[in-house]
């Protein structure tokens, strides 16, 4: 199943994300496996699923011992309104650890 898009291309209907960092190595992303966003490891498959539903990727890098990312997280990332009105459903969410890459 398909619907168009503003720019007239059509866009893939998938099932819904959940937040997937659970199954992670790097210690970054397991400390948000719990967090009401979304998110994906940045991977070529959660990039081709941004792109199959014409979604812009909210990138999130960062790595385990950042005093700032936990602030954001904890600022930002922690809420479901936020993640309701202003991440999952305008973006493809994706996090990544600068020092442990998974790719």
């Amino acid at each position: 199943m398909s619907t168009s898009t503003s720019k007239g291309k059509s866009k893939a209907t998938l099932p819904p994300l959940q937040n997937a960092l659970d199954k992670a190595r790097s210690p970054y992303l397991l400390q948000h496996k719990n967090n009401p966003v979304h998110w994906q490891q940045w991977t070529p498959e959660t990039i081709a699923r941004a792109r199959e539903e014409d979604k812009m990727i909210f990138l999130s890098v960062g790595y385990s011992t950042c005093h700032w990312c936990g602030v954001q997280a904890e600022e930002s990332f922690s809420d479901e309104v936020s993640r309701d009105l202003h991440l999952t459903d305008c973006n493809c969410c994706q996090r990544t650890d600068k020092v442990v890459q998974e790719m």
